[in-house]
C-alpha cells in the first residue's frame, strides 16, 4: 500500500502499521518525510548520488527514492531465505559501482547484491567463510572491488569480489562490532572490538595490526573517521561514552562526551570538524547531535522514532539533512534546522559547595531565540545531482553565556538553629515507621515548632494500620530524645510536656496525650523499615 498515513505511522505503540505508508510533513524549514518499512530496520546506506536509499532489517530489505515529494518504494527485495535479512548493509560508494549494495545477513554470510541484474533475486554473490554473524562491513574508498567484513568469530575478512574466496583473514582475538576503512589513507582501517580496543590495521600487513589502544571499559560498538583530519578517530561504546582520539597520542582522548545509554552509531557531520551524531541501543530514542567544544550537552535532538534508532546518514546532495532507521520500522528524513535545541529549555542558574563550605551560584539571563536566528532558509535539493548543488549551509553558532559567578555571604538564617537541631535529634531507622514518627513529634514539639509536631503526628496516623487488632501494644519503642544541654531542655515530668502540647498545638481540642495513646494502641508491623522507603 503506498500513499499517506498520519494515524498509523506509529510503528510498534499499538496502532496498525501500514507498510509502506507515508507522511509527509512540510514546514518553514524543509520537509520532513517518513516511511514505514513494514518490520525493524537495522541499517541504512545511500547511493552514490544521493536519490536512493537502502535500508533492511531482519525481516525487511528495500530501496527507496528520497526526492522533493519524500519517500517512496524503488525495490522490495521479497524475503526468500536467510540471504535477505539485514544486519548490516553497505551500498557501494563510487559511480562506477552504483549497481551494487553488499549485505551481511543474520546467517553469517557476505551477500553482493547487482540492483542492475534483471534476474527477480538480484544476488550477485554471496561468501560464507566467516563462522559467526557478521556485524559490520565497509567498502574501500580507493578499490572498487575491495570489501571488509567483521564477525563476532573474532575475524575480519578482506574479500576481492572479483573472486570465488576470502583475499585475507586479520585475526583479532575478539569479536569484531565496526570496521572502517579510512577516508584518507588507502590501505589502512579501524576495528572496534568486544574487549574495549581500537586496532588499526594494514590491509598490506594482515599477521598483526599497526597499532592496538585500549579505549573504552566494554565494548566498543562503532568507530568512525574524522572526515577531514587524517589522524582522528572516533568510538562509542557500551560504557556510554564517546570519545575522540589522535592517533599520535593515544594514551588518552582528545575529548570526551558521557552520554545516557550505550552508544551504538556514530557519525561525523560533513564539512564541520567538531560536530557528530550519535544514537543508543536502549532508553533514548532520539539521535543526538554533540558539539565536542561543548561535550556536556546535545547541541541539538532529533526527535521522531518511538523506538531505538539503529542506522543514520548524511545526505549526499544536501549535507544538512539527516536520514535515520530504526527498530520502529521508520525510515526519516529530516533537516538540521528542524531539530530541537535543549538548552532552551535548560534552567541558567548554579549553586556549588565548596570544601569551606562557601557557596558559590550563578543566575544570569539566556537568550532562548539564538537558534531561530540561526536558521537558514534552505532549497530542497533531494533530487538534484550532487555536483550541482546550490544550498545555504546550515550554520549553528552558539553566542557564549556572560554570567558571574558570586561567593555568598555566610550568614546565618533565623532558621538555621532549628535545621541543626533536628538534623541531630530527629530519628529515622532504629524504630517502627510509627514510633518514629512519635519521638519525631516529641522532639519537635521540645522545639516550639507545633506545626511540625502536627505533622508527624498526623503522618503517624497514616501510617497506622487501619483496622487495629483488640490486643494493645502497651507501649511503643522506645527512642532517646534529645539531651538536657540542648537548646530546649526536655521537661522531667512528661505531663507537663503532654499539658503544654495540648494547649499549643491542636486547634480541634485533641490532645497530645490522646494521639500519644492512639499511636501506643497500634499493632504494628514487626520489621523495621526505614521510614524513607515507605
Amino acid at each position: 500500500m503506498n500513499g499517506i498515513d498520519l494515524t498509523n505511522d506509529r510503528g510498534d505503540h499499538g496502532n496498525t502499521v501500514v507498510e509502506n505508508s507515508v507522511t509527509n510533513i512540510r514546514t518553514d524549514v524543509g520537509l520532513i518525510s517518513t516511511i514505514q518499512a513494514g518490520n525493524s530496520l537495522n541499517a541504512v546506506s545511500s547511493s552514490p548520488d544521493g536519490t536512493s536509499i537502502a535500508a533492511g532489517g531482519r525481516k525487511v530489505y528495500k530501496i527507496f527514492k528520497l526526492g522533493e515529494e519524500g519517500f517512496s518504494v524503488q525495490i522490495n527485495f521479497r524475503k526468500k531465505n536467510m540471504n535477505y535479512g539485514v544486519v548490516d548493509l553497505k551500498w557501494h560508494p563510487k559511480y562506477d559501482c552504483a549497481h551494487l549494495i553488499a549485505t551481511a545477513p543474520t546467517n553469517g554470510k557476505v551477500v553482493i547484491w547487482n540492483i542492475n541484474s534483471r534476474s527477480s533475486g538480484k544476488l550477485e554473490k554471496q561468501y560464507d567463510q566467516h563462522t559467526r554473524t557478521v556485524n559490520s562491513i565497509d567498502w574501500s574508498p580507493k578499490d572498487d572491488a575491495i570489501l571488509l567484513s567483521g564477525s563476532q568469530d573474532g575475524t575480519i575478512k578482506l574479500w576481492d569480489i572479483r573472486q570465488p574466496q576470502c583475499a585475507k583473514t586479520f585475526a583479532c582475538n575478539s569479536e569484531v562490532r565496526s570496521v572502517k576503512f579510512s577516508p584518507h589513507y588507502n590501505t589502512v582501517f579501524s576495528a572496534g572490538v568486544e574487549t574495549g580496543d581500537v586496532q588499526i590495521w594494514d590491509i598490506r600487513q594482515e599477521s598483526r595490526c599497526k597499532r592496538i589502544f585500549p579505549a573504552h571499559n566494554g565494548l566498543i560498538l562503532t568507530v568512525d573517521w574524522h572526515p577531514m583530519s587524517k589522524n582522528h578517530i572516533a568510538t562509542g561504546g557500551r560504557d556510554r561514552v564517546i570519545k575522540l582520539w589522535d592517533m599520535n597520542t593515544v594514551s588518552r582522548p582528545v575529548n570526551q562526551v558521557q552520554t545516557i545509554a550505550s552508544v551504538t552509531q556514530l557519525l561525523f557531520r560533513p564539512e564541520n570538524p567538531n560536530h557528530l551524531v550519535s544514537c543508543a541501543n536502549i532508553m533514548d530514542h532520539n539521535v543526538h547531535l554533540w558539539d565536542l567544544t561543548s561535550p556536556y550537552v546535545p547541541l541539538l535532538t532529533f526527535e521522531g522514532h518511538v523506538n531505538i534508532v539503529t542506522g543514520m546518514l548524511w545526505h549526499k546532495n544536501s549535507p544538512d539533512i539527516l536520514v535515520t532507521c530504526g527498530k520502529d520500522g521508520k525510515l526519516m528524513s529530516q533537516p538540521i534546522s528542524n531539530a530541537k535545541y535543549p538548552k532552551q529549555k535548560m534552567p541558567v542558574t548554579a549553586v556549588s559547595f565548596n570544601p569551606c563550605s562557601e557557596l558559590a551560584f550563578v543566575s544570569e539571563d539566556i537568550d532562548r531565540n539564538q537558534q531561530e536566528r540561526n536558521k537558514a532558509q534552505q532549497k530542497s535539493l533531494l533530487s538534484s545531482p550532487v555536483k550541482s548543488q546550490q544550498s545555504t549551509k546550515f550554520n549553528f553558532v552558539e553566542t557564549p553565556i556572560n554570567g558571574v559567578v558570586k561567593i555568598a555571604s555566610n550568614t546565618v538564617h533565623s532558621y538555621s538553629e532549628d535545621f541543626v537541631y533536628f538534623a541531630k535529634n530527629y530519628k529515622f531507622f532504629g524504630g517502627t515507621p510509627v514510633a518514629l514518627c512519635a519521638h519525631n513529634m516529641k522532639v519537635a514539639d521540645i522545639r516550639g515548632t507545633k506545626d511540625l509536631a502536627r505533622m508527624w503526628s498526623l503522618l503517624g496516623h497514616v501510617l497506622t494500620p487501619p483496622n487495629p487488632p483488640s490486643e494493645v501494644v502497651s507501649k511503643i519503642n522506645t527512642l532517646p530524645l534529645p539531651q538536657e544541654d540542648e537548646v530546649h531542655r526536655i521537661p522531667d515530668d512528661e505531663d507537663v510536656f503532654l499539658s503544654s502540647y495540648e494547649d499549643n498545638v491542636f486547634d480541634d481540642q485533641k490532645s497530645y496525650e490522646d494521639d500519644i495513646q492512639f499511636l501506643q494502641c497500634q499493632q504494628v508491623p514487626p520489621e523495621r523499615v526505614p521510614i524513607h522507603l515507605l
